[in-house]
């Protein structure tokens, strides 16, 4: 399995508020997608009011222009790079500073600036970015669901349990989902075979992580127990207290699903597979907020590799399979 270095992480600027600075990029991405739908799509409604549809949008955007929590031009390049909304937006400032000849962003007419930011978003190049994204969310997706049907593949059971694990600490994510994955490793060795997470951040629950873990079925049983013994280490070890978690593998859940994907498999039937592929695109899903959230979150997903040794089973049981077809 692929360890990830417990101590990646950037030095923390303690002058950032990061939850401030997650929940304003948030509130910049949702306003840049409503001005592209208007652009790309234009009012359903026959009475639609444009003037106060702008007079709204300009509000907005001063509103974001003075309760901007740091220098939007200082943010970090590489989480900015995959945002094609925030790099619409923050190139708008930059092009009407100049053409408005002011001295801060802060001063600029709401009115002149969106006009810009419609210019911009109206580009090739945002097509261009928005493309690429969605082009790396496949290009993932397919990778976790092969990922997914290897490990089926090297293992006649798979054991599929999903946690959603929550926390106040967000700038210590990265530390703390290490910690438990080290838990993991240790307290289930050698059934624990592989995982999946995705680092997200939501206006209402703050930053937390969405995963999948995967054990050998022939040697584990009860992945309700087992989930629930996971989530409890989280939140009494982990996050001393203070997490919480949700236990999708539990009954209760497990209801409420058109396809489930959770729980022993033998083999995957088609409704299985629906399931694994409704969890692997939403887990694979760009989420353009969280690393503003979490300082040196470099990659908001990550899953395991196969193994040599898994190869090696893939390949044996793949040769048995054939001379018993």
């Amino acid at each position: 399995m692929n360890h990830s270095n417990p101590l990646e992480f950037q030095s923390i600027d303690s002058d950032i508020d990061y939850a401030a600075l997650a929940a304003w990029v948030h509130r910049i991405n949702d306003l840049m997608k409503n001005i592209l739908e208007d652009l790309e799509d234009g009012p359903d409604e026959e009475d639609f009011d444009r003037i106060s549809f702008d007079q709204s949008l300009e509000q907005d955007l001063h509103c974001l222009l003075l309760q901007c929590p740091a220098d939007p031009f200082s943010l970090d390049v590489d989480s900015r790079s995959i945002n094609p909304y925030l790099t619409a937006f923050i190139i708008s400032l930059e092009q009407e500073i100049v053409y408005q000849d002011v001295d801060h962003f802060q001063l600029l007419s709401p009115s002149l600036l969106l006009g810009r930011v419609r210019d911009n978003l109206d580009s090739s190049e945002v097509d261009k970015a928005r493309e690429n994204l969605k082009r790396n969310e496949r290009k993932t997706r397919v990778s976790l669901l092969r990922y997914i049907l290897n490990l089926k593949a090297a293992y006649s059971k798979l054991m599929i349990i999903r946690l959603d694990l929550y926390t106040q600490d967000w700038v210590g994510s990265i530390q703390r989902w290490e910690l438990l994955k080290k838990f993991i490793s240790q307290r289930f060795m050698g059934f624990y075979i592989g995982y999946a997470v995705k680092f997200e951040f939501g206006m209402k629950r703050g930053v937390h992580l969405h995963t999948l873990l995967f054990f050998n079925g022939s040697r584990v049983r009860k992945d309700v127990t087992i989930a629930k013994a996971i989530g409890e280490y989280w939140k009494s070890s982990v996050t001393d207290g203070e997490g919480t978690y949700s236990n999708c593998n539990a009954p209760e859940h497990v209801k409420r699903m058109r396809y489930p994907a959770v729980g022993t498999f033998h083999e995957f039937d088609e409704r299985t597979f629906k399931g694994l592929e409704h969890i692997a695109s939403y887990l694979t899903e760009q989420d353009l907020v969280v690393r503003f959230a979490v300082p040196g979150l470099s990659r908001s997903f990550r899953k395991g590799v196969i193994s040599r040794e898994k190869s090696v089973r893939i390949n044996n049981r793949a040769k048995w399979q054939a001379k018993v077809s």
